[in-house]
């Protein structure tokens, strides 16, 4: 008798005790809420019912989610159409008829770049400082301008056609990065290049349009003067005025 007694000492109360203390620790718990803890906690619960049942409701329409989708892809839409668009370009001259050779001998014209956007520059390569540095600022524009494909070209025009012969230019080209199929540098006398090109410093190029107006002149020397003809050339390649 005395060993059951220390054995169940050792051990605790008997499982059926531990049970009727745990559902009674329950009750007294339970219990122990105020009336006002228990009504917000039923209120909490309803609210969040009813949240749920309306979302149910709203995925479940079909009006819900053609509001959804004017909203999310008509907006972006309408900012666009709300944007203001730059003015387009001064016209500043015309570019006549003009028949010369480019630097492979081949003849080039005006029907060449009739129907594209082309800058014109003149260069004078017995001037090899000078034209080098042209040649750089316009290798620029050539390998930012490649996006535009075959709807820019740039023309250099040889100014002394005494020493600008087609051999000649294409031996300055071989010196640097031309791509003849977005740069031709023509060799012979036109009076309607030179007069497009007016009396800029070496650095002086002209903005032509699909429609041989002059659109803008711009000096390669001066900060800015790369990215603003590129923009220029943009706008003319995507809006054709």
């Amino acid at each position: 008798m005395r060993q059951g007694v220390l054995l169940g000492a050792a051990f605790g109360p008997p499982a059926f005790a531990r049970a009727r203390h745990i559902r009674y620790t329950r009750a007294v718990s339970t219990t122990s809420l105020s009336a006002g803890e228990r009504h917000s906690e039923v209120s909490e619960v309803r609210r969040a019912a009813l949240a749920q049942r309306v979302a149910a409701r709203l995925l479940g329409s079909p009006w819900f989610w053609a509001l959804f989708f004017v909203v999310a892809f008509g907006w972006p839409i309408v900012r666009i159409a709300r944007t203001a668009l730059p003015a387009p370009l001064p016209i500043l001259g015309a570019v006549s008829k003009f028949d010369l050779v480019e630097q492979n001998g081949r003849p080039f014209g005006a029907s060449d770049v009739e129907g594209r956007v082309w800058l014109l520059s003149g260069i004078r390569t017995a001037s090899s400082l000078s034209a080098g540095t042209l040649a750089t600022e316009l290798g620029k524009v050539q390998h930012r301008a490649r996006n535009l494909g075959p709807a820019f070209h740039l023309v250099t025009v040889g100014l002394d056609p005494d020493v600008d012969t087609p051999e000649h230019l294409f031996e300055f080209t071989s010196h640097h990065k031309v791509s003849p199929r977005m740069w031709s540098f023509l060799s012979g006398e036109s009076s309607s290049l030179r007069e497009a090109l007016g009396q800029g410093g070496l650095l002086s190029v002209v903005l032509v349009d699909q429609k041989m107006r002059v659109r803008g002149r711009y000096d390669l020397g001066e900060p800015g003067a790369v990215d603003l003809c590129l923009y220029h050339a943009g706008l003319l390649v995507n809006r054709g005025d």
